[in-house]
This record gives C-alpha cells, structure tokens and sequence, in this order.
C-alpha cells in the first residue's frame, strides 16, 4: 500500500472515531439495560439487530464495488436520517454516517446487506 494512501486511511480512521466518540457508541447503555448499537456497521454485521437512542450517531462502511453507496436504502424513513458532513470521502464513499431521529424500528439495506435499526428514545 502507497505511503499516501495509508496516511489518508489513517487520518479516515482517527476522523470516524472522533466523530462517533460519546455518540452511543458500544460502551452506552439503553435505559432497559441493554448495549447500544456500534458506531460502525460493517458486511459482517449483516442480519443482525442493532439499538440506539435519539440523537445516536453510527457509521456504515461496506465495499463500495459490491454494494455502492447508491444502493443504501432505509425502509421506512424518517427513524433514522442521512448525516452529509459525515461522508468525509464524498456523498458517494463510505463511510456514511447516519442518526436516529425518532422512535422505531428500520432496515438498512444493500443489496443482499440488510440490519435492523431499533431507536428508542
């Protein structure tokens, strides 16, 4: 891998992290008890149920060439929205972050990716 290329992967990572720090990240607990949703989705979180709080934010990262950005979709909307200045590569790169606006449930998916969103106030 180019030098280049590392540090611009490097600085990605650090700037994910500082964004998603003390935003309902894995270490917060929902009211009930439970742990909160990760800040960052992966492919191999594919199938699985994740909660989080209004105001949440979280991360998606998958591989653009199998599923492009222009392929997320959230059915229904409106639970959970689309955070622009979080695409730090461009509205068409991951990652892409998103925040739990109200109470519900939804599915995020691509293609044959697909987790259940769960917010809870």
């Amino acid at each position: 891998m180019a030098p280049n290329r590392r540090h611009r992967l490097l600085l990605l990572l650090i700037v994910t992290m500082m964004l998603t720090s003390g935003c309902g990240g894995e270490s917060s607990t929902s009211p009930s008890g439970g742990q909160s949703g990760p800040s960052a989705i992966a492919l191999s979180d594919s199938g699985r149920t994740f909660t989080y709080h209004v105001t949440d934010r979280f991360s998606v990262s998958l591989d653009r060439t199998r599923y492009p950005v222009t392929t997320l979709t959230l059915t229904p909307t409106g639970v959970v929205a689309y955070i622009s200045n979080g695409s730090i590569n461009g509205p068409d790169n991951y990652p892409v972050m998103f925040e739990a606006v109200q109470p519900g449930e939804c599915l995020l998916e691509a293609r044959d990716f697909r987790v259940r969103i769960v917010v809870e106030p």
